[in-house]
């Protein structure tokens, strides 16, 4: 049985114009890997916050089957991120 990686990076940068977090997701597994990068401008999470992002979305990540998580695409990953990144801001 082959393994699945997945790793999620947080980054808060402060831009000429706006600050933004910058989220980075890595998922590599059955021969696929996706690599994608979303962006937040106007959103800057602080350290705690990316830590508890990081953990919600490992937790919420384990809820998925491995068919539903392996048929994911890059719209499926956004909305799925996005989602995380409302409950800090809203």
């Amino acid at each position: 049985m082959e393994e699945v990686k997945v790793e999620l990076g947080v980054e808060a940068k402060v831009g000429r114009f706006y600050p933004e977090t910058i989220i980075q997701l890595d998922i590599s597994g059955y021969g696929n890997r996706v690599v994608s990068v979303h962006r937040f401008p106007g959103t800057l999470l602080s350290v705690g916050e990316s830590i508890q992002l990081k953990m919600l979305f490992y937790k919420k990540l384990r809820n998925l089957t491995t068919d539903r998580f392996l048929t994911f695409r890059e719209s499926d990953w956004k909305f799925f991120i996005r989602a995380l990144v409302n409950e800090f801001v809203n």
